[in-house]
């Protein structure tokens, strides 16, 4: 029987990811078994981001290769910006607490005990799932009045609210994880900050596309003067996307083309 040759595809890593559920001792091998299998007979390894690659054995990295998630531009079609009340952070996604996202708070918390002003004029909008452990931290730094939780919404009406907002947030455990909704946030064209290490695959990725676009820190002191600039100043704009050719390979077309590259070739070769 002729070999078809299959691809792997990991969105997300299977054995070291971040809020996988623990396992018991027995089943946690049984899946590092599976994985080694799967590693070893795929002809092609696709992964969402290098440090899933980087992860693997250099055997392994050599028939890997990077095939980032992205954005549909058809998805923005029509979107009309979500009109926020006050100079609004955004965070959209899920927020738990092995994302360490613990310096935002802090940082919330920091600028509004040394400008108390602005609590009628700013506000953070958590959009998605958020875990106890983000609830309890609200109410530890006493910040419900203006850290506002808004349950899953449709992908459309989440993304006029990406549109809409003054500085989308996100936040990242490691240097290695990319989370997906950065695609998006530079497609909408908006102020970044990052809950990340300066040198994190995430935000390199937002400087090839955008420099400049994204602050990135883990000093609460230092996010706290950052949000403190951008609602006193109001230095926030539009960050032109037409010409932006690096934004551009990362719209879903362009990736398809380059997994169907991917697949053209290993069918030339059986």
């Amino acid at each position: 029987m002729k070999h078809r040759p299959w691809i792997a595809d990991f969105r997300d890593p299977w054995i070291e990811k971040q809020h996988r559920p623990k396992r018991i001792q027995p089943l946690e091998q049984f899946e590092k078994y599976l994985e080694k299998i799967v590693l070893r007979d795929a002809d092609c390894i696709l992964a969402a981001w290098p440090g899933i690659i980087r992860s693997f054995e250099l055997a392994v990295e050599e028939k890997s290769q990077v095939l980032t998630n992205g954005f549909d531009e058809e998805d923005f079609r029509g979107l009309k910006p979500h009109v926020f009340p006050k100079f609004t952070f955004l965070y959209a996604g899920s927020l738990f607490k092995e994302l360490s996202p613990l310096p935002m708070f802090k940082a919330l918390d920091l600028l509004m005990r040394i400008h108390p002003k602005l609590r009628q004029r700013i506000q953070l909008v958590l959009l998605g799932r958020q875990d106890a452990f983000i609830r309890d931290t609200i109410k530890k730094y006493e910040l419900e009045y203006c850290v506002h939780i808004i349950p899953q919404i449709p992908h459309r009406e989440c993304l006029e609210y990406i549109l809409g907002a003054d500085v989308l947030t996100f936040s990242v455990p490691d240097k290695q994880w990319i989370p997906s909704k950065i695609f998006e946030y530079l497609r909408a064209s908006r102020p970044i900050l990052a809950i990340a290490d300066q040198d994190s695959d995430a935000v390199q990725i937002i400087a090839r596309v955008n420099p400049g676009l994204c602050l990135a820190s883990r000093d609460p002191e230092h996010i706290a003067r950052y949000m403190s600039n951008l609602v006193l100043n109001r230095e926030v704009s539009d960050c032109g996307i037409q010409n932006n050719r690096q934004l551009w390979e990362f719209e879903r077309r362009q990736l398809a083309k380059q997994l169907a590259h991917t697949l053209d070739t290993l069918v030339n070769q059986v």
